[in-house]
């Protein structure tokens, strides 16, 4: 019965009124929608799928991955290291190609990229991130220096494995080269904006700077107005008939994050899609190699349950270590290597990022979408296949941008 239940899903081509499916053409696919059942199934009956049922199960959707001809190459997991999050800010706040109705969107579009780079979680961990969620204090310098910000982050919608919430604290540096990659230049402007800060007299970086320590205390907490903590970091901006509004109790979609990263990461010049899991894909390998974070201390930050899943999912199958050096007893060039196995290593920002005149109108001959227009005169389907047509219209100008590009 399983095995026909998803041998009936691989061959669904249309869903609800008609709407085209993408399909299942990844074996990787079809592996999680086996594990989605199992979910479902215990959720449901509150007993898991028999063990042995699920051993054939396994070897039954192998055969049906053969029998449909699956695509069983992993997907190319290119990491995002610092480098790379550089021009990716830089185009995000100078960029005129993608407008926005508020500067407070590019604020949040920054923040956001920084966050994924510094504490790696998933998108919806981030976009759901509230002021209650955050903690800002003053820290004396050890070194001598004037008080350093400290922010604490305490992600609440994260996977609870360990039934743990992290907290990440990221101070500040002081005399930051780059203020485009600190998390406090932008979240802070965000805070001061919503009067979130419960003194009255902190309204700005000006007001911040000239609180002090005194009597040998070490921190000084600054707390943010309780009547504010649900408000997201994160809000929704909405345009409703000419009108643009902030709603600081809706938080920002999946899709305008989504979406806005790969927008700004074409504009800047990258080959390949930016999206969040890459910044994951950056991390955890910085993390293994560095020395500094040991394999419970990286599980724990991104939440996994074992090392095998970095290796399964997360690890860069393109090998960083420069066997040639290593096998030859000489020093290796791992700045040569790192260079290499980044985003930044195709970045190139004269890349076409629209189609000609004449490149759109060769799609206009291409059969698939010729022939849903013969048949348009049937007034039934007629609505449909607009639809239909309109779809492949923009499928198949995409296609030819990325085959350009």
């Amino acid at each position: 019965m399983l095995e026909e239940f998803f041998w009936f899903c691989l061959r669904l081509t249309t869903g609800k009124n008609g709407r085209k499916l993408p399909g299942i053409g990844k074996l990787s696919t079809l592996g999680q929608d086996w594990k989605s059942f199992l979910r479902y199934f215990k959720g449901a009956t509150k007993v898991p799928l028999d063990t042995e049922l699920g051993l054939k199960m396994n070897k039954r959707l192998r055969k049906l991955a053969k029998e449909f001809g699956l695509d069983d190459q992993e997907q190319e997991k290119t990491p995002i290291f610092i480098e790379d999050l550089v021009p990716l800010q830089e185009t995000t706040l100078h960029t005129q190609e993608k407008r926005f109705w508020l500067g407070l969107q590019r604020i949040q579009q920054c923040l956001y990229n920084v966050m994924a780079c510094f504490t790696v979680n998933r998108i919806n961990a981030m976009r759901m991130l509230q002021y209650k969620h955050l903690q800002y204090s003053l820290q004396q310098d050890l070194h001598g220096g004037p008080p350093r910000i400290l922010l604490e982050i305490t992600y609440s919608f994260a996977k609870k494995y360990m039934g743990v919430m992290n907290t990440f604290l990221i101070p500040e540096i002081l005399f930051d080269p780059s203020l485009i990659l600190s998390p406090h230049t932008f979240l802070l402007s965000i805070l001061f904006r919503n009067d979130a800060f419960k003194a009255l007299n902190l309204k700005s970086m000006e007001d911040l700077r000239q609180l002090f320590l005194e009597g040998g205390r070490q921190q000084l907490p600054l707390p943010l107005k309780r009547e504010k903590a649900d408000y997201y970091v994160f809000c929704r901006v909405e345009a409703k008939r000419g009108k643009v509004t902030v709603n600081t109790k809706l938080p920002i979609t999946p899709s305008t994050l989504s979406s806005q990263m790969k927008d700004f990461g074409e504009i800047a010049g990258f080959l390949w899609s930016m999206f969040t899991h890459r910044f994951r894909y950056g991390g955890g390998a910085i993390m293994n190699t560095s020395g500094l974070v040991s394999n419970a201390q990286q599980n724990l930050i991104m939440k996994h349950a074992s090392m095998r899943m970095f290796l399964n999912h997360y690890f860069p199958r393109c090998i960083g270590t420069d066997m040639q050096a290593l096998m030859r007893g000489l020093e290796p060039d791992s700045e040569m290597m790192r260079a290499v196995m980044c985003m930044g290593h195709w970045l190139d920002p004269r890349q076409p990022q629209d189609l000609t005149d004449q490149q759109k109108v060769s799609v206009e001959q291409e059969l698939e979408l010729i022939e849903p227009q013969k048949d348009s005169e049937q007034l039934d389907k007629l609505e449909q296949l607009k639809k239909a047509v309109t779809n492949t219209h923009k499928h198949l100008l995409y296609a030819l941008r990325i085959h350009i590009c």
